[in-house]
């Protein structure tokens, strides 16, 4: 969906099309929620289905293990590392929890669309906050048969 809302906001968006935040549990998956970008949606990034700590919105999540919306085993991970560039300005990689605002940590995931200050390469994860990120959203749900 291109409407630019939340990693909240964009769960129960999907929730209310009987749907899940995609999990991208494999390069293909990946590759395939990549290839969906147009260059004129102009937005550097596209909120996936990971989520640290608690996976429901309702609670409070505090910090802890990565997972999957939909309850997908944690068995593929695409965090952006780094490059020699980000190297010499202390960049680590990614998740990173910075850009923290309010006290808030970055506990939703997004699929980096564009190059954007130390991300040089897209295709790669990045953490982000919750609430206050504005993406692009893909959800998914199992198929019938």
């Amino acid at each position: 969906f291109l409407e630019r809302i939340s990693p909240q906001a964009a769960h129960y968006k999907c929730n209310e099309h009987k749907a899940q935040l995609a999990s991208v549990t494999s390069h293909g998956i990946n590759d395939f929620i990549f290839d969906l970008y147009d260059d004129s949606w102009g937005d550097k990034g596209i909120t996936i289905g990971a989520k640290q700590g608690p996976s429901d919105f309702e609670e409070n999540p505090d910090e802890g293990e990565w997972s999957w919306e939909d309850g997908k085993p944690w068995e593929f991970e695409n965090w952006y590392t780094n490059d020699e560039y980000a190297y010499e300005y202390g960049y680590w990689g990614e998740p990173n929890n910075s850009g923290i605002g309010k006290g808030e940590g970055e506990d939703c995931a997004e699929l980096v669309l564009l190059p954007s200050g130390f991300m040089t390469t897209p295709g790669y994860w990045n953490d982000r906050n919750c609430d206050s990120t504005r993406n692009p959203y893909v959800c998914s749900k199992p198929m019938i048969m």
